[in-house]
């Protein structure tokens, strides 16, 4: 499969700025932090998958159980770690 010399150059500015932008953030916040908004990618993959696809086949677009799902995943690992046992016990 060929891929234009166009789309090839905006996936390469595309990751290069998220990974400065990913650098610039960690030194501003706190570790725990970035991982826990790494760990919420499922959210953004959903939305991406909602908005971008072009899948035509009904069977495999995405549903709202599973939509929900993704959700549900993400409230969980955000009320994880605000209420960390672990780290109140740190604190």
């Amino acid at each position: 499969m060929h891929i234009p010399n166009k789309k090839s150059a905006i996936c390469g500015l595309t990751i290069t700025i998220a990974i400065l932008t990913y650098l610039y953030v960690i030194q501003y916040t706190n570790y725990p932090v970035v991982m826990m908004v790494k760990s919420c990618n499922l959210l953004s993959v959903l939305l991406v998958g909602v908005f971008c696809s072009k899948v035509r086949d009904k069977q495999l677009k995405l549903g709202t159980k599973k939509l929900l799902v993704g959700v549900a995943i993400t409230l969980a690992i955000v009320v994880f770690k605000v209420f960390d046992p672990e780290s109140s016990k740190k604190a």
